[in-house]
C-alpha cells in the first residue's frame, strides 16, 4: 500500500435524518493515509458517530447518505452490495464500538469472540486460530494471555474489556480502524495506555484509524490530524500541532480552551455550555458564507464571522 495513498477518503458526504429536511452530516470532505491516525472531535450530536456508521454502511433505518461518496482503497463503499460491505467489516475495515465490557457478549469468553472474528475472515486451523488470539492478547497489553483468554467479560476491568475490544477488531488486520469514544468510561492512565497500544498496532500494520473523541489530550498525544465537528458540519482540519498551535473556528477555541480550564482544575472537559455560546455568535455569518479558508498549510477552517 502506497503511504500517501488515502486508505478513506469522504468527498461531500451528506447524511439525512429520519424526519423530511433534518441533515446530520452536511458536505464532509476529509482524508486519512496508511499509518496515520485521525481524531474526529466534537461533543456529543455534532455528526462523529453517524460520521462513522455511515463508513461502515450500518447506519440506523431512515436515516440515509444523500450525496457525496465514501472511496476506501479507490472504491466508493456507498456503491457496494451489503453482500460486498460484510466482506469487507471485520476484515478491511473495522470498527470498536464505545462501552468496554458492554459490548462484548457476557455469556461468551473473551477468546471465543475473537474467534468468531477469526473464522468469518480467515482460514486457519484451530492451533493456529489459538496462537493468533494469544498473540493478540499479548500485542494489546493483557497479562497472562493463555488465561485471559478463558475469561468472561465481567471477569476483567474496564481497561482490559478495552484492550479486548482492540485485540478483537484488530486480528485481521484491517486497512482502516475507526474507534468510537473508545476512553470515555476509562481513567486518565488507563485511557493513554488503551490508546498507546492501539496506535502501535496500527503503526506496526500500517493501517489507517479514525478516533472519535472528545479527549484532546489523547489527541495531543496520539493523533497526527484533526477534523472538528459541529452541528454536522466540517468546521476545521488541521495537522495536530496546527490545530493546537493555532486553534481558529471559535467552536475549536472553545474545545481547546475548556480543555485546558479542566485541565487546570483536574476535571473532565464538560465544554457543552460555551461551546454552544461560541457556536450561538458565529452561526450568523456561517449561514451567509460559505467554504473553507486556508491558515496553514494542511490547515482549513470554515469560514465565520469574527467580528
Amino acid at each position: 500500500m502506497e503511504a500517501t495513498r488515502p486508505v478513506l477518503e469522504l468527498s461531500h458526504l451528506t447524511v439525512a435524518g429520519p424526519r423530511p429536511g433534518t441533515v446530520l452530516l452536511h458536505d464532509i470532505s476529509l482524508a486519512v493515509c496508511a499509518g496515520e491516525m485521525l481524531a474526529v472531535v466534537g461533543e456529543s450530536g455534532s455528526g462523529k458517530s453517524i460520521l462513522a456508521l455511515a463508513v461502515m454502511g450500518v447506519l440506523p433505518d431512515l436515516v440515509r447518505v444523500t450525496g457525496g461518496s465514501v472511496l476506501f482503497l479507490g472504491e466508493d463503499l456507498l456503491r457496494k452490495s451489503e453482500a460486498e460491505l460484510r466482506r469487507l467489516r471485520g476484515s478491511q475495515l473495522s470498527m470498536i464500538l464505545t462501552g468496554g465490557r458492554a459490548a462484548l457478549n457476557p455469556m461468551e469468553t473473551v477468546g471465543t469472540q475473537i474467534r468468531y472474528v477469526i473464522r468469518s475472515h480467515l482460514t486457519l486451523d484451530k492451533d493456529a486460530e489459538d496462537q493468533l488470539i494469544i498473540g493478540m492478547l499479548n500485542s494489546v497489553g493483557i497479562p497472562d494471555p493463555e488465561r485471559r483468554a478463558h475469561a468472561y467479560p465481567h471477569e476483567l476491568s474496564g481497561g482490559m474489556a478495552q484492550r479486548i475490544l482492540v485485540a478483537q477488531a484488530m486480528v485481521c488486520e484491517p486497512h482502516l480502524l475507526i474507534a468510537d469514544e473508545p476512553t470515555s468510561d476509562l481513567d486518565v492512565t488507563v485511557a493513554a495506555q488503551v490508546v498507546d497500544g492501539m496506535k502501535t498496532l496500527i503503526d506496526e500494520r500500517g493501517s489507517a484509524s479514525i478516533l472519535l473523541t472528545r479527549d484532546l489530550g489523547i489527541v495531543a498525544e496520539n493523533c497526527d490530524t484533526v477534523a472538528v465537528l459541529g452541528g454536522g458540519e466540517l468546521l476545521e482540519f488541521a495537522p495536530v500541532e496546527s490545530f493546537f498551535a493555532q486553534p481558529t473556528h471559535p467552536y475549536s477555541k472553545a474545545m481547546v480552551s475548556d480543555a485546558l480550564i479542566a485541565l487546570e482544575h483536574d476535571a473532565a472537559p464538560a465544554a457543552p455550555a460555551s461551546i454552544a455560546r461560541e457556536m450561538a455568535e458565529a452561526s450568523t455569518a456561517e449561514s451567509a458564507a460559505s467554504g473553507y479558508v486556508l491558515v496553514a498549510e494542511g490547515h482549513y477552517v470554515k469560514r465565520f464571522d469574527d467580528a
